[in-house]
């Protein structure tokens, strides 16, 4: 009995598409209100303060991927980059 390789294929619904998109957003901002109630309760920053902090938490996040492409696509080469990484998650794992 012969499958053919499109009913092999298994389907993905947009919806499910959808969920893994938004939720890794919902997850961290739900994250950063606990930092912020943390710093304003634990260590009893005011509330500007912990949210200065959280604001420049997420400029970091925000720009460091674009710096790291930067420096890695014109130092160091894409195939250096590929050894280091798997190098980093073999001696982490």
């Amino acid at each position: 009995m012969s499958t053919s390789s499109s009913s092999l294929q298994t389907s993905v619904s947009p919806m499910l598409k959808q969920a893994a998109v938004v939720w890794p957003s919902f997850l961290t901002t739900y994250l950063m209100t606990i930092i912020a109630t943390y710093l304003t309760r634990v260590w009893e920053i005011s509330i500007t303060n912990a949210a200065a902090i959280v604001n420049i938490y997420w400029g970091v996040v925000g720009i460091l991927p674009l710096a790291l492409k930067l420096i890695v696509d014109a130092f160091i080469g894409s195939y250096w980059m590929i050894f280091m990484s798997k190098v980093a998650f073999i001696t982490i794992a």
